[in-house]
């Protein structure tokens, strides 16, 4: 044990420079010890942290995300080829969703289907490459939840990629729309 006068004479910069030493000492073997603990080596081996929690593998999620001005839904609604862009993009199902009460389409509803369709696109593996709009479906049940039903060549990428559920988050507001689509 050093005694407190033998500790006084020497420099301060010594002492700082030893005190600082045995803290970076001590505080790396603190992380040598929570790695290699049960409690903490979930975080260095993921395979480990899967069978902690009880899954016995680790699942891939693919994510899309799309945000759309209802402004252009708008625009498209009020041309000339507004029944073609109907067909083209929406199902008759979606369409009728997205009505008012006064019977009009909304455009923040049918923009919000539509970013949900880019997103939807954007999650399937090869971006989706070959899908028709009409082939991802925006469904709504009666208490207001949506979901995705896909078809034809979007059913088949969804195949391809592995994944057995597909989540869908809309929503719109401020002359937006905007939509997640998560694969897992």
């Amino acid at each position: 044990m050093r005694s407190s006068r033998a500790w006084a004479e020497r420099p301060a910069t010594s002492r700082v420079s030893e005190r600082a030493g045995r803290e970076a000492r001590s505080f790396s073997e603190r992380i040598e010890r929570s790695w290699s603990s049960n409690r903490f080596a979930h975080r260095a081996d993921p395979g480990r942290a899967a069978q902690r929690s009880g899954y016995s593998r680790l699942v891939a999620l693919l994510v899309g995300i799309d945000l759309v001005a209802t402004s252009t839904v708008a625009e498209s609604l009020r041309g000339p080829h507004r029944a073609h862009y109907l067909e083209r993009i929406y199902t008759e199902r979606e369409v009728d969703d997205c009505r008012g009460p006064s019977g009009r389409v909304e455009p923040e509803r049918l923009a919000a289907r539509f970013a949900a369709k880019e997103a939807a696109i954007k999650a399937l593996p090869g971006a989706g490459e070959e899908v028709r709009l009409t082939q991802i479906e925006v469904l709504r049940d009666d208490s207001g939840s949506v979901s995705l039903a896909l078809s034809g060549r979007a059913a088949e990428l969804f195949a391809a990629s592995g994944g057995s559920e597909v989540a869908l988050s809309i929503t719109h507001e401020g002359g937006f729309a905007a939509a997640v689509v998560v694969i897992q």
